[in-house]
Order: C-alpha cells, then structure tokens, then sequence
C-alpha cells in the first residue's frame, strides 16, 4: 500500500461522500482525488519527477492536503515546513534536504526566496498560494491544469514519500525519512486505536506539517472512509460549535488547546455525537486530564505518545483506563514494541527509570543526509527517543522526562518531571517549565518560568512555601519567573532557546 491508495479507492467505491472540508469547502472522495491530478499534472509539467524533493511551506489549508496528494502521486518526496519557520531553519531544510522546488503561503515569499539566495543549489521553482504574481513567482492557480486523468505514475511501497524534519528546541531540525510503506503502516496503527469509521469527521487544528496530522489522522481517516475538517489555527469556540452541532466526532489537541476548551465550554454544548478526544505531544496536567473527563463526560479520552522518527507510534492510553491510570502514558500500539533501556541497552526492572526505545513498522528509515545522526538514533532496529520512563506493575509506562532534563545543582542530580508534577497540582498556575541556569556557585540553579492563572495573585514565596512542604530542600527552584504566556510551537513544544534568553538577560 501507498500513500495513494486509500484516495484512489474511496474515489472509486464512494466518490460522492465527503472527504474534506476548510473553510465552508467541501470536497467529495472524487473531487479531492481529481483535484490532486490537477495539480499532479501541473508538478510534471513544469519537470519535476520521480524521487525529487518538493518542500510544502503552508499554513494549514485544503490545498495542503491536496498538494501532498499531488506529490506522492508523481512520485516525489513531500517536505513539510513548519509555517512558523524562520530563514535559518528554512534555508537548512531547503539546503538539507536537495529541494528542487517550492510552494509557500503568499506571504512567505519574501523568506523563501532570502532562503534560496542562500542555496548551494538554487530553486527551479517558487510558487506561492496567493492570486497574482509576486516578485516573479507564480500563483499556485498558475499550477493547477484541466487534466483530472490519473498521472500513471508507478508507486512501490519501498518509494521514499515523506520528509519530516523534527521540530528541535536547540539546534538544527534534522530530516525523518519515510517510505510509503512507513507512512501507511503509520496511517494503519492509528486506524487500529482511532475508534474512527466510515462517516465520522475528525478535527485537524494541530499542524499539518507534522506526521501526526498528516500520518496518522488526514492518511488515517482515508484509510476507514472518513473526513477530515481543517482549522486553518486552532480555534476552541469553532472547535466547540462543532462539538455542539454534530459536525465533528473526533478531536486531537495538545494540552494547552484542551485549557482553552475547558475554560470556554459551556454545560449546554451537545456531546451526543462526538466520540473520541485525544491528547498528547506535551505532558498532560493531571487537573487538566480531570476537568476533561467532567466537562465532556461521555467522549473516550486517549493518550497517544510517539516521535516524530517513531511514525508517530509508540504508546497509547486507552479510553478504559483513563481513570485508572491517570498521568501514565500506556502501553504500546498495535504493531509496536518499547522497551526501557539502561546505558548498556540492558532492560531495567519495572519501578526503575531507563530510556524509551521503540520498534515499530512505521519508523524512519534514516535522518537524510545524517549518518552519524542515524547511527546515534537507531540500533538493531530499535529506535532511541531520548525520553525517560518508568513502568508500574501493570506494564503502564509513565514519560518522567528527558536524558537531557536532569540539572546538577549543587553536585545533587535534580528530575524535571517531578517538580514541574508538583506545580502542576497548584490551583495558580497554568503553566509552567522548568531549566536549569548556569551558576558560579552551584553550577545550575533551578529556575521556573510560570504562567498564572488569569485573576489569580501568585508569588514567589507562595510557590516556595508550597514546594517547602511537598519535596527535599534541595530540589526547591531558587527563582520563579512569572510571564503571561510561555513561548511554544503549534505543535505544544517549548522553545527553550527563546525563554533561556529571556531569562538569562
């Protein structure tokens, strides 16, 4: 199977149910797949071919969707950009990756085109999403042909589809390679834990530019007949008015749109149709996991973990055991292996901390362009997150950190997790992260960065006061910071950069 195939046969065997929608558009099985031959042909016209690399630097749009179709059906390889990119990180992806060509939103032409000034190889192409031409760059209109007849184009599984680079706090982003057959195992994982059918509509706020949008909800929903609606960004009151008019029953968020969603949910809002909201990509508040469960009553939460090099599988806490198991992540999906790991790659015993490794079907093959990347990363087939975890007597596995989320403070070792779970629990604070700053006495100090509550009055020393009581001296930040909103990517990631600058001025 091919990242095409669950198009090509759902315009076949139910051309005229729903498949997408943005913006009030909606398009058929048959329309999106006639749609992205348009555009398939357009790509061929102007000489792209098999195994070339085409960069998409879009919002979140129907055309995203189309476009990617539009690719893999010439059998070139789909290189998402993140949209909230800057010319470093562009020019290093485009540079990176060998793009031949690129489609970016109308006003990001002005970055793209620094961007290629910069290339070793330049660009064949610019084309950019709005109307007119600008700075010589043609309108993606400009791109779109009459001809709706499949492109012929021969796919093996073992085609390579998609390059996804990682969203890295620090340092350069590096490049996931997908096959086909990686991808759709991917799509297919999900499908298995989605509780998705044919007629359900799921919700896509979350980036498009990430495998977990694009892999395992957009290529999941095709592959059960199912149809996506795109928020262009995320939008709770939208999202809500779907909830409450039957118009979406599946939902994923990060934790922060899931505050947003309880602080705006009223108790008249209609749940009859909608069936499953999943959470993940950052660590889940406890209290935010149990004002969920009371505001939305009869909808199945799910967990799911994995990276972006995972496919992204890995772990995911099913709908029974929500109450449970409050703050585990879970156990593996289907099709997938995880073991806890020492440094000696040895199994540690359950109770004891080690790192995540993962095996999976769905996994990359390499980091493009990135041997010693790879050889760091992968192992025997197995793939190393950098996560740490601990596994209870019941084989539910809980994330407690990073390898790199210790501070040495003082020459005692200090866990992240395990302060920012307790600050996590105080009615004030809405959200927090915790580093370590360097220091000419104690090597780091702990400093946290917290956003509080909106209304509330919180202080430094009500936060001391409270860690006196709960943890070891040592452990206890020695600053608090308090900002109004952390500095975070779509995707719920933390941009530790940012914020380390901000502090250490």
């Amino acid at each position: 199977m091919n990242t095409i195939t669950a198009l090509e046969m759902n315009a076949l065997r139910i051309p005229n149910e729903e498949s997408l929608e943005f913006n009030g558009v909606v398009y058929t099985w048959k329309q999106l797949d006639e749609e992205s031959n348009r555009y398939a042909k357009g790509l061929t016209d102007r000489g792209v071919r098999k195994g070339d690399h085409l960069a998409v630097y879009l919002r979140n749009s129907d055309h995203f969707v189309i476009l990617s179709y539009a690719i893999w059906k010439i059998g070139a390889v789909l290189v998402p950009i993140h949209y909230r990119s800057a010319l470093p990180e562009v020019v290093h992806i485009l540079e990176n990756a060998q793009i031949v060509g690129a489609i970016c939103e109308e006003d990001y032409v002005d970055i793209t085109q620094k961007a290629n000034e910069q290339l070793t190889k330049p660009l064949r192409f610019i084309i950019h999403r709005g109307d007119g031409e600008i700075n010589n760059t043609e309108a993606l209109k400009a791109l779109r042909t009459d001809s709706i007849k499949a492109n012929g184009t021969h796919l093996k599984a073992s085609d390579y589809a998609e390059l996804l680079y990682t969203q890295g706090t620090t340092g350069h982003p590096k490049g996931a390679l997908f096959t086909h057959s990686q991808v759709m195992d991917g799509a297919v994982i999900y499908e298995r834990i989605s509780l998705m059918t044919r007629g359900d509509c799921y919700a896509v706020s979350v980036p498009l530019c990430h495998g977990l949008a694009l892999n395992a909800i957009v290529l999941m929903a095709a592959v059960v007949g199912g149809k996506i609606c795109i928020q262009e960004n995320f939008d709770a009151d939208e999202i809500l008015h779907w909830i409450d008019d039957g118009h979406i029953t599946h939902f994923f968020g990060v934790p922060s749109m899931y505050v947003a969603l309880t602080e705006k949910k009223t108790y008249d809002v209609h749940l009859s149709s909608m069936k499953v909201m999943c959470y993940g990509a950052a660590p889940m508040p406890v209290p935010l996991l149990e004002k969920m469960m009371h505001d939305f009553p009869s909808v199945k939460l799910f967990n799911a973990y994995g990276t972006t090099e995972s496919g992204p599988t890995g772990l995911v806490l099913l709908p029974s055991v929500q109450e449970a198991k409050k703050g585990k992540t879970g156990k593996p999906m289907p099709l997938t292996a995880v073991r806890i790991v020492n440094e000696y790659m040895e199994e540690v015993a359950q109770g004891e901390r080690g790192e995540i490794m993962i095996k999976s079907p769905a996994m990359m093959t390499e980091y493009y362009n990135d041997p010693a990347a790879t050889f760091t990363m992968m192992k025997n087939g197995w793939l190393f997150t950098g996560d740490l975890a601990v596994e209870d007597e019941d084989g539910y596995i809980s994330i407690v950190g990073r390898k790199d989320h210790t501070i040495i403070s003082g020459g005692e070792t200090i866990h992240v997790v395990e302060i920012e779970q307790l600050l996590n629990e105080h009615p004030k604070v809405k959200d927090l992260v915790i580093m370590g700053v360097p220091d000419p006495l104690w090597g780091e100090i702990v400093v946290v960065t917290v956003v509080p509550v909106e209304g509330s009055q919180l202080t430094e020393a009500e936060l001391i006061a409270y860690c006196k009581e709960r943890m070891a001296s040592y452990k206890i930040p020695k600053r608090f910071v308090f900002i109004d909103e952390l500095p975070r990517s779509t995707s719920g990631k933390l941009l530790k950069d940012h914020l380390k600058e901000r502090i250490m001025k």
